[in-house]
């Protein structure tokens, strides 16, 4: 585990501060989290077989407004077979608008 006590060229840290420091690290660098994909792929995995959807599965799609453009889709493709998976109301318009965001960085070259 790392030392939060003193981070970067000895700045201290109190104790609450710590906590907190430690917290963000553990959310930021944690190997626990799923990723989008497998996000996706777990809740597909769990309807076929007929289970409960789990609780880290339904946490992390929460998080579907930070997803990249791939993950989006496939989000958008299991809605297909699965339209339980958005469980927000306005959540299509809402995945339309990102992924409308993702076209306008495309720029338009000329060979």
């Amino acid at each position: 585990m790392i030392d939060f006590t003193s981070i970067k060229a000895g700045c201290f840290f109190k104790i609450g501060q710590k906590n907190l420091l430690e917290r963000w690290y553990l959310s930021k660098y944690s190997t626990n989290r799923m990723t989008p994909t497998r996000t996706v792929q777990s809740f597909l995995d769990a309807k076929k077989q007929g289970l409960e959807v789990s609780e880290e599965t339904w946490n992390s799609l929460k998080n579907y407004r930070k997803w990249n453009e791939p993950e989006l889709k496939g989000l958008r493709n299991a809605s297909a077979y699965y339209p339980e998976i958005y469980f927000e109301s306005g959540m299509d318009d809402e995945i339309a608008r990102l992924l409308e965001n993702f076209k306008k960085r495309i720029v338009a070259h000329k060979f």
